[in-house]
């Protein structure tokens, strides 16, 4: 269960403010999962574009260069990339 968020249901005595904590709890959910999707995402661009620049990667991207660079030397040490 390590790492799993814990689930739990409570009533604080007001049915709207409830309602609106569960919704609340089911949208950080989702952002979550599109998070981790988009991180694939950007791991599957920086390992089919090596022929482009930090810079450009970081347009398409929408993260900052300094970022891109992380992120490609990350897979460098992993032995993911293509050779820059």
């Amino acid at each position: 269960m390590h790492g799993q968020p814990v689930s739990y249901q409570f009533r604080t005595g007001n049915d709207e403010l409830d309602r609106l904590v569960r919704r609340l709890r089911i949208t950080r959910a989702a952002a979550r999962r599109y998070d981790d999707k988009a991180r694939r995402l950007i791991d599957e661009i920086l390992l089919l574009q090596s022929r482009l620049s930090q810079r450009d990667v970081s347009v398409l991207v929408g993260l900052s260069h300094q970022r891109v660079y992380q992120l490609r030397a990350r897979q460098r040490e992993l032995g993911l990339g293509q050779g820059d």
